[in-house]
């Protein structure tokens, strides 16, 4: 609501249907928009405090840590890659992604071992045959490699 409030220039109601938001559920999006709304209007330190949230909120999401991970793996930055699964790996352990992209970048700093490995936990993670199927197949590939 907050949000086509915002959209139709009533940045009152808006203000007013994020806090609602709030009071209900400590929801992420909503203290965004409150930061984004509160740097519109010049006041940074209840913008920078909303954000200071929403970041602590976002640090403790399993798939927001692993989209780092993905986007430091595209930029070549591996053991960054890494760090960001680790943790990811930390809140959600069964997560079989979370070790495919493990196992692919331990592929390119040319650990084959643990890239074995962690293709291993994905297969085990996997939530179906055809998902199984291919971790088992970058594992026979490794192996043909050594």
């Amino acid at each position: 609501m907050g949000s086509l409030y915002s959209r139709a220039g009533f940045g009152a109601y808006a203000e007013s249907a994020w806090l609602r938001a709030l009071d209900i559920d400590k929801d992420p999006s909503a203290m965004g928009n409150l930061a984004r709304y509160y740097t519109g209007l010049g006041e940074t330190e209840r913008a920078h405090w909303y954000m200071t949230r929403v970041e602590h909120y976002r640090r403790q999401n399993p798939y927001y840590l692993y989209e780092l991970a993905e986007a430091a793996y595209r930029e070549g930055e591996y053991e960054a890659s890494l760090d960001w699964l680790h943790q990811s790996l930390r809140l959600r352990d069964y997560e079989h992604r979370f070790y495919r992209l493990q196992g692919l970048v331990h592929l390119r700093l040319g650990d084959a071992a643990s890239a074995k490995h962690s293709f291993e936990l994905a297969e085990r993670h996997a939530s179906n045959d055809e998902e199984r199927d291919v971790y088992t197949w970058k594992q026979r590939l490794i192996a043909a490699r050594e």
